[in-house]
């Protein structure tokens, strides 16, 4: 088992702050995820969501990050101290030995639509290819949330394909479109 530091270096965007998920802020994940309209588009999310379900994953994050598998951070507001200035998560898994890394993201309702999302996803794309060396990042979204499209359309990620049917929310299948851009294309300008 590779070993990575659990503890970062915070992430500092001019208005927020990429940083280690504690168990201190555990209600407030639970607070802003149980939202069906949050839920709705993202796969990992279960609704009702409740505190265990954040609890399992501020374990497995841990997990993820002693591992090398998984970079979390919680994404919070600049100057606002504690849990409460969380509005959401973004993090990038990595895909075995290929030096790529799938980007996720979310944000509690209330945050949508105020540039926070591209924001983060700037910042830990920045990160990943700077300081664990990727060589792609990829993401995808559920064709219900075209939103998170034009996030990644404005890192510079390339629309690789719709996957049709390709995730099960709920009793549903759901389309899917994937986004990706290397490290020479975001080093170029693209994406920032």
């Amino acid at each position: 088992m590779k070993y990575v530091d659990p503890r970062p270096v915070e992430l500092v965007t001019p208005r927020l702050v990429l940083r280690n998920f504690v168990m201190e802020d555990v209600a407030r994940v639970a607070e802003i995820a149980n939202d069906p309209r949050v839920a709705d588009t993202v796969l990992s999310i279960a609704m009702p969501y409740e505190v265990s379900h954040a609890e399992e994953f501020w374990k497995k994050q841990d997990v993820w990050w002693r591992e090398g598998k998984a970079f979390v951070f919680a994404i919070a507001k600049r100057g606002v101290e504690g849990s409460e200035g969380i509005v959401g998560f973004t993090g990038l898994h990595v895909r075995g030995a290929d030096d790529s890394a799938e980007l996720g993201y979310w944000l509690g309702h209330a945050y949508w639509n105020l540039g926070y999302a591209t924001e983060a996803a700037r910042a830990i794309c920045e990160w990943g290819f700077a300081t664990r060396g990727l060589h792609r990042i990829f993401a995808h979204h559920m064709a219900n949330n075209p939103a998170s499209g034009r996030v990644m359309e404005k890192l510079g990620m390339q629309h690789e394909g719709l996957l049709r049917e390709h995730v099960k929310k709920g009793s549903e299948y759901r389309d899917v479109h994937v986004f990706g851009v290397l490290k020479r294309d975001w080093g170029l300008g693209i994406g920032h």
